[in-house]
């Protein structure tokens, strides 16, 4: 058979398109030219081809609508279950300066009755197969027998995280996927909990400054009555510190960016007792909370020691 090369430039243009691939498959090559089927029985019981659904429908019509997908449907009443569509489609199309004319043979063959050989349900934030492709082969390679899947990809989740070579059968063939699985996850935990502190702390000095200008009239404002002392939190770091010792929300709802509010600290002999919440504009106390937002026995009195000295905060007001 005699094979015809190209050797001009222009000869050689298409074939450099067709191995970059910039013609995409066309679909539309079975949508326009596969003509929906629906398959009535003498009783009325109509197939869609196109979806497989079965509806009745005793009219002498011959198109309907399928009412699961909506196709336009041309009824065919028959007892055959075997239908077969041939027919050749053409699209013309432009690609890097060239018009292309490109032909496509379409072979349909539909049976009524068959059912799916695999449903597969995939979530939306479902793992990406190809993240795991290069690992599989290594395991078929080694002839690694994976016994639990769902195990073994987490696995790999946390050695990618971890900067592992997936590539290595040391690393991607455990002896004791369970076991490794396990040390890797504290690992990982430990690696987060260092993320999540470093981005702590970084977000904490990004938000010191405003804090320090907004609040810093007062600064060393504190007041005891001889057993409970009172003190103006100084910096968010000390937000961050009473939100997790007092286990409340002083610090994640950014009580620090309000600029009505002064936070003070309740302490008996250095432990925190209360955290107090005061109104700039209104000169009262909106709220005392202790461990867990429960009220404490020193609650009422915690509240008159900072209604007694309200006094002293006005004063830095005005200052």
């Amino acid at each position: 058979m005699l094979r015809l090369h190209p050797r001009q430039r222009l000869q050689k243009r298409p074939k450099r398109i067709r191995r970059r691939r910039d013609l995409c498959p066309c679909p539309a090559a079975f949508t326009h030219v596969v003509e929906p089927i629906g398959r009535r029985t003498s009783k009325g019981e109509t197939t869609c081809l196109d979806c497989g659904e079965v509806f009745h429908n005793t009219t002498s019509r011959k198109r309907c609508t399928c009412p699961h997908c909506g196709a336009k449907l041309r009824i065919e009443q028959t007892r055959k279950l075997r239908f077969e569509q041939h027919a050749y489609a053409a699209f013309i199309t432009a690609c890097d300066g060239l018009q292309v004319i490109r032909i496509f043979m379409v072979d349909y063959y539909a049976k009524i009755g068959q059912e799916e050989l695999l449903r597969l349900y995939l979530q939306r934030d479902g793992r990406n197969f190809e993240h795991y492709w290069p690992s599989i082969r290594i395991a078929a390679r080694n002839a690694y027998t994976v016994k639990d899947a769902s195990l073994w990809c987490d696995y790999l989740d946390m050695l990618r995280e971890l900067g592992k070579d997936l590539h290595s059968p040391k690393y991607v063939c455990p002896a004791n996927l369970r076991e490794e699985h396990d040390c890797y996850m504290v690992k990982r935990n430990r690696l987060r909990a260092e993320r999540r502190k470093a981005e702590q702390e970084a977000f904490i000095l990004k938000c010191e400054e405003a804090y320090q200008q907004a609040k810093a009239r007062f600064f060393g404002l504190t007041f005891h009555d001889g057993k409970i002392r009172i003190h103006v939190l100084e910096s968010v770091r000390e937000f961050f510190d009473e939100g997790e010792a007092m286990h409340h929300c002083v610090y994640s709802n950014g009580y620090y960016r309000k600029d009505d509010s002064l936070i003070l600290s309740a302490t008996i002999d250095g432990k925190r007792i209360e955290t107090v919440e005061v109104s700039l504009s209104q000169l009262a106390v909106v709220q005392s909370r202790g461990v867990c937002n429960k009220n404490t026995s020193y609650h009422a009195r915690i509240i008159d020691l900072v209604n007694r000295n309200m006094s002293l905060i006005q004063q830095r007001i005005a200052a």
